[in-house]
């Protein structure tokens, strides 16, 4: 993750003078954010980016041709760089899909426009996104009922723990008709994602720092 400094440095992937023009008042209202001052389309891209190094990269995914594969070049080719993905409303379908690319934060325009400061310094900030989460997560309701936990653990390498973890989590489906949650315990080494054929570029601590903008659909998905 880069590290913020006094002042985060932000590119603007679109091709929308009006969209442009509405992030570049919405920031200059903040003065440790700075929208550099950049024309950026699919040729130019690793260019500019390179050359201005930025600390976060906005991609308007409404008005870009193939914004998928311009997410993926992104997040493929500088990784240092904090993919932030503009949707429409009708178009938070495909929310998924862009976290599942390497995007850090997805934000719905222009209904939450004046959550993007505070979306890209959340990105940064580990001590925000643990408060953010605590006090604005809309789809925690009521405790469920009859929860229970289950852990598998060994403190040796090999001894089997994700085939164990992910059968038990099966059978418990089958068995019980309930939704489980599977959490991999090791970040950096897991291989729960491999052993289900799931694809994904985020891990839950991820989604966590924006659970206030996430639908219930994109949670069950």
């Amino acid at each position: 993750m880069v590290q913020l400094t006094n002042t985060s440095t932000i590119l603007i992937v679109s091709k929308n003078s009006s969209f442009i023009e509405t992030i570049r008042e919405l920031l200059s209202k903040e003065q440790d954010l700075t929208l550099l001052d950049k024309e950026l389309n699919s040729d130019n891209l690793n260019r500019v980016v390179a050359e201005t190094n930025p600390n976060v990269i906005l991609l308007d995914f409404t008005s870009l041709y193939q914004p998928y594969f311009l997410a993926h070049r992104i997040t493929s080719d500088f990784p240092r760089c904090e993919l932030v993905a503009i949707l429409a409303k009708p178009q938070s379908k495909y929310s998924e899909r862009m976290f599942q690319l390497g995007a850090r934060a997805v934000i719905q325009y222009p209904d939450q426009s004046n959550k993007l400061p505070e979306v890209i310094r959340n990105l940064f900030n580990p001590i925000e996104k643990t408060e953010s989460v605590s006090t604005q997560a809309p789809f925690l309701n009521d405790p469920p009922t009859n929860q229970r936990t289950f852990t598998v653990f060994s403190p040796k390498g090999g001894a089997g723990c994700t085939t164990a973890a992910i059968n038990l989590a099966i059978s418990l489906h089958k068995l019980l008709k309930e939704d489980v949650l599977i959490i991999d315990g090791k970040h950096m080494f897991g291989h729960v994602k491999l052993y289900l054929n799931m694809l994904t570029g985020n891990s839950i601590t991820d989604l966590m720092a924006h659970a206030n903008m996430l639908d219930q659909q994109l949670i069950e998905q």
